[in-house]
């Protein structure tokens, strides 16, 4: 006997020729099928969570309508003092300040 010759040339090292694994034909549309199942579970994983992430937005967007605060951010400050005597105590700051940033102002264009 010469050369024996295969009666199946596909299924001569597949792995050689494309450099991939070959599947074997009858098993391609389960292999694609398998694949498109896990797509669709993640895309509806991914719905499923952006549904719930629109939910609880949609409950802080009503609450912040309302004039709420989100639970756990900021506190409440009440005054004993007059708005106007308020007014007048930041004024009275801001003039602190803007007196110790001249002075700064003047001391580092001496020293230059």
């Amino acid at each position: 006997m010469a050369e024996q010759q295969n009666m199946f040339p596909d299924a001569q090292e597949p792995a050689k020729r494309s450099g991939s694994v070959a599947v074997p034909k009858h098993q391609k549309p389960t292999r694609a099928l398998e694949s498109l199942k896990v797509r669709i579970d993640l895309a509806v994983k991914e719905l499923a969570r952006l549904r719930a992430e629109n939910t609880a937005l949609r409950k802080e967007i009503d609450s912040l309508r309302q004039g709420a605060l989100p639970e756990g951010e900021g506190s409440v400050v009440t005054f004993t003092e007059s708005p106007d005597e308020l007014k007048a105590r930041i004024r009275e700051l801001m003039a602190s300040i803007d007196a110790r940033m001249e002075q700064a102002r003047q001391n580092a264009s001496s020293e230059a």
